[in-house]
């Protein structure tokens, strides 16, 4: 083993390891396109304060001491067999500090993480960058599935959260994210180890998820809800586990995400859609619909359409969804709009099942058509009651284009959804955080409440919103 010319003399081996079949492939890709992604995973999570660099450094060597795998290291080349190796390297850890967030330097930092070659032989398996800019902190942590399967690297950043909640036991985002790793980690399935090259070629799909996520059913109301433009039924698990045991609560999935054939352009036309999935699920009303951004959009169409059928829809709930329904709030959301880009969801943890599943560029298709169908939506009169939940914060580490956008839906009570309904059936509550922090526990001790009493209401006494 010390013969190996690719070893640094610094790294002392401690065990050789055969490869997996599936990490073969994995290498295979590598040394033919050294500069493709798709093994390699970047995820950026921010938090609410800094964390100083000894913490850091310390929290990353006590995962990589409980981890011989972030090590590790492939030696495949001047040996007849492809073997891993476990030294006793750090995982890197590198501090950048960045004037602007959202800035042009921001992409730069993921473009030099997600596509700059990788030597399987000499780089860590794991590579960390603390970024700061404009008072905003963010660890920024880049993955190598040659090493580790998808549910190990879960486990390893649920455990790096959990020592640096310790640490910081007040930075809710932290808390946040250890959670997250961790309920994802829960739900992961384990995946057949393959020997055929098929397994790990790009544009393999998951598995069609069925056309309604059905999180509970039980004698409670029947609340639906739709999902978001560019996530399915998990983005809402938190909120389904709150009100779950109180209510039937299902989530729509992406119908075009998984159909691209078929899919559906528009919001009416994709809400038609909708209230076809609904009704196979809820055959009759009344109807109790809400949505989170796009989902919201989509959930007031079916509204709106299901009362123009003569149904009963007793509450119309939206989270943060907005009308951007005149030729100046189009022109200015063309700032938003350019946020959500491939590096967006390359890099966002939001998105790490979907990409680990080979829908990567499925994803960046259908965000295209999402983002043209919301700013070109302008929506029919509702006169039901609506709940509308507000944050009260722009969203950090946006560029500037894109917070004129944000500071002009401020300006409006309810996203410009006000003049969509009649206003005294409007209720607006506001909820501490901003836009992609709604499902986070500050937001929800507000919106939950606030839901189940609007929900006790309207079925029981069939009341409109005071």
């Amino acid at each position: 083993l010390h013969s190996f010319p690719t070893r640094r003399s610094s790294d002392l081996i401690q065990k050789v390891l055969p490869i997996t079949p599936e990490q073969d492939e994995m290498l295979f890709e590598q040394i033919i396109h050294p500069d493709r992604s798709n093994d390699r995973n970047v995820v950026f999570l921010q938090t609410d304060g800094p964390i100083s660099e000894s913490d850091l450094r310390e929290a990353l060597d006590i995962v990589s001491a409980e981890n011989e795998a972030l090590r590790s290291a492939i030696v495949y080349r001047h040996v007849t067999t492809v073997q891993q190796v476990i030294t006793d390297r750090r995982i890197p850890l590198e501090l950048v500090n960045i004037e602007q967030a959202g800035s042009r330097e921001m992409r730069m930092l993921r473009d030099r993480l997600l596509h700059a070659p990788m030597d399987l032989q000499r780089d860590s398996m794991m590579r960390v960058v603390y970024l700061r800019a404009e008072g905003n902190f963010m660890l920024c942590i880049l993955t190598h599935r040659v090493a580790f399967s998808v549910a190990e690297r879960r486990a390893y950043l649920a455990r790096l959260m959990s020592l640096l909640e310790e640490r910081y036991p007040n930075d809710t985002a932290i808390c946040g994210w250890r959670e997250i790793f961790e309920a994802s980690l829960s739900q992961t399935r384990p995946q057949a180890t393959s020997n055929s090259r098929e397994s790990t070629k790009i544009g393999i799909k998951k598995e069609t998820p069925p056309e309604i996520c059905v999180y509970s059913e039980n004698d409670g109301p029947k609340v639906v809800f739709i999902h978001t433009a560019n996530t399915g039924s998990s983005a809402y698990y938190r909120l389904a586990a709150r009100i779950g045991d109180r209510v039937s609560f299902s989530v729509i999935e992406p119908f075009n995400l998984y159909h691209m054939d078929e899919a559906r352009f528009g919001i009416r036309n994709i809400a038609a859609k909708y209230v076809e999935i609904l009704k196979r699920h809820q055959p009759e009303g009344p109807y109790i619909l809400g949505g989170w951004c796009y989902g919201g959009q989509v959930a007031q169409e079916m509204a709106c359409q299901l009362e123009r059928a003569g149904e009963d829809v007793k509450l119309l709930v939206l989270l943060d969804s907005h009308a951007i329904a005149s030729a100046a709030l189009r022109e200015i959301s063309k700032g938003m709009t350019t946020e959500v880009n491939r590096a967006y969801f390359e890099t966002s943890p939001l998105f790490a099942d979907l990409r680990e599943s080979g829908m990567l560029e499925a994803m960046v298709t259908n965000a295209a058509h999402t983002t043209e169908d919301m700013v070109n939506h302008t929506p029919d009169f509702y006169h039901g009651d609506i709940l509308y939940f507000k944050p009260d914060q722009i969203p950090s580490g946006i560029s500037e284009e894109s917070r004129r956008y944000w500071m002009k839906m401020m300006e409006f009570e309810a996203g410009n959804y006000e003049h969509y309904c009649e206003r005294d059936r409007l209720r607006i509550v506001h909820t501490p955080h901003e836009h992609d922090l709604m499902m986070d526990d500050a937001s929800l001790d507000i919106i939950v409440p606030e839901l189940m009493q609007a929900i006790e209401i309207h079925i029981a006494e069939g009341d409109h919103l005071t």
